[in-house]
């Protein structure tokens, strides 16, 4: 993952897990983002309706989640997100 990317996550945070690379950062279930831990926003459903695993790192999510288009506010906000760090 490039500076850039890590120093970019870092700077959305605030005050959430330290990213570093993203290999030890759980995409759902640790607080990387402005919109907090994003399993507390979607609930298991977003894991499906995204197609990310319950497991992924934010590290795998980068490298190979393809951008959707979703019904819910809150699910085409989370895809910005992943947009916005890649």
């Amino acid at each position: 993952m490039p500076l850039q990317n890590i120093l970019q996550l870092l700077q959305l945070s605030e005050k959430g897990t330290e990213v570093k690379n993203g290999k030890d950062t759980s995409f759902w279930y640790d607080n990387w983002s402005h919109m907090r831990k994003l399993i507390d926003i979607t609930c298991q459903r977003g894991c499906i309706d995204m197609r990310i695993t319950i497991y992924s790192t934010l590290e795998d999510v980068i490298a190979s989640h393809r951008q959707r288009r979703h019904r819910l506010d809150s699910l085409n906000n989370i895809e910005a997100l992943i947009a916005e760090i890649r």
